[in-house]
């Protein structure tokens, strides 16, 4: 009825979104991919996308396609992999589910050291601050931060992660800073709530033994990016882990208060099923992220 490529080209549009992507993806010309999916358009006498200058939007039938033929495709690529496995040959994709900050501070530069090592090997990341159900969700592997509790997962220190307190020089100029924990009850203090659940964050502290505070301010956030964006501002103080704000502290936009009061660090952990179920392509990555985590000064933030 039609070659398959026609609809894997698709699929692979699909998933990318578009067909200069797709075309990348499978190592032919944008135009081929194109083609590809016109032909198949034309046998199965119906339109499966709306085209812009811009987008790419399935229509209904699109849809339909999709959705049958999707699940099809990942098993034939997997069985390549299998096949592949036992010359093996590290190939196929990773999925990887981390916040935006991991992502931009540490995985994708370790993701693409990988694959430049593995050249057929691909990575698809969900970079939300969510936290994603590593099996329910699909995901191969998860980069979580904090402690890990789950009897499925296999969750694996990789490094280290402060906390601190932090505030712009335009605020410590207007309002100067806190120079104990108590004094934070006289301090806006920026306020974050976990996606999902909506329990807010509690400040933490070291003293002669762990403490926390309940701080107040008027604003809330329950993305950490535009809430760090605010302190930068001068709107209030934060506390947060130095992943997210490395990159300020080093340009000066951030400071760093209450050190002395710092809490014990957050442990950075590489999290994934079962290992004796795992592809081969997963298990080289988590012991390329295992070795690189005893050396790499990425996953130890200045």
């Amino acid at each position: 009825m039609y070659a398959s490529k026609t609809i894997i080209s698709f699929v692979k549009t699909v998933e990318h979104g578009t067909l200069a992507a797709a075309a990348q993806y499978l190592g032919v010309s944008a135009a081929a991919v194109g083609q590809n999916i016109t032909r198949l358009e034309n046998t199965l006498g119906v339109k499966l996308f709306f085209r812009t200058t811009r987008d790419l939007t399935l229509t209904d039938e699109g849809k339909l396609l999709y959705q049958r033929s999707n699940a099809p495709i990942k098993e034939l690529e997997e069985i390549n992999h299998i096949f592949a496995e036992s010359r093996n040959i590290v190939s196929g994709e990773i999925s990887i589910s981390c916040t935006k900050k991991l992502c931009e501070n540490i995985v994708l530069e370790l993701a693409t050291d990988f694959a430049q090592q593995h050249p057929e090997v691909s990575f698809s990341f969900d970079s939300s601050d969510a936290v994603k159900d590593i099996q329910r969700d699909s995901i191969d592997i998860a980069f979580r931060i904090g402690s890990v509790q789950h009897q499925t997962i296999i969750a694996r220190k990789i490094g280290t992660n402060p906390l601190g307190v932090y505030c712009s020089p335009v605020y410590q100029e207007k309002y100067g800073v806190p120079e104990t924990i108590e004094d934070l009850l006289n301090h806006n203090c920026l306020q974050y709530v976990f996606p999902g659940n909506q329990l807010r964050w509690i400040w933490q502290f070291n003293t002669s033994k762990p403490v926390k505070i309940d701080t107040s301010g008027n604003f809330t956030f329950n993305d950490p990016a535009p809430m760090v964006e605010a302190c930068r501002k001068g709107l209030g103080l934060i506390q947060t882990d130095r992943y997210s704000v490395s990159e300020y502290l080093r340009e000066g936009s951030l400071v760093s208060v209450l050190e002395q009061y710092s809490p014990a660090p957050l442990e950075l952990h590489l999290c994934y099923g079962t290992r004796e179920r795992l592809p081969l392509r997963v298990r080289k990555f988590i012991d390329y992220v295992v070795e690189q985590s005893k050396t790499s000064e990425l996953l130890s933030p200045l």
